[in-house]
């Protein structure tokens, strides 16, 4: 029953996840281009892409990747290996992240602003309810 759901709806998943990971990209970008900060697990690698001379992008994959890690130190032998499949998304997103953050003139910082609150707050939402409707 659950692969016959899994493979009829893999492809809209997948876009909706495509989707998903690039407002949420815009979103980090545009607050952070803003100077309204960032949310609380992107403050990690913010902050160590302000130290490191890194970027933002490549920090967040870093760092989740250590978070991945530390999961299956924790997890052990409970570690599903499908949860692997968390890693190709987070290389995504913080390709997506970099790509976003494209302009680095500060003279737009209200529409930003404005920008990242909205899809900060809409992104959520949104792919709540489209998760409730495929699950």
């Amino acid at each position: 029953m659950f692969k016959k759901i899994l493979e009829k709806h893999l492809i809209e998943r997948t876009i909706i996840l495509l989707i998903g990971l690039y407002i949420m990209s815009l979103g980090i970008a545009f607050s952070i281009k803003a100077s309204l900060g960032t949310s609380p697990i992107s403050s990690v690698p913010y902050v160590t892409s302000c130290i490191s001379g890194l970027s933002v992008g490549e920090t967040t994959i870093i760092i989740n990747l250590v978070f991945i890690l530390t999961q299956i130190l924790l997890l052990r032998k409970k570690y599903n290996p499908l949860q692997l499949f968390q890693i190709p998304a987070l290389i995504l997103f913080g390709i997506m992240i970099d790509i976003s953050g494209f302009d680095k003139k500060y003279h737009i910082q209200q529409l930003f602003s404005a920008m990242g609150i909205m899809f900060y707050r809409n992104t959520f939402s949104w792919c709540w309810s489209e998760y409730k409707n495929y699950g």
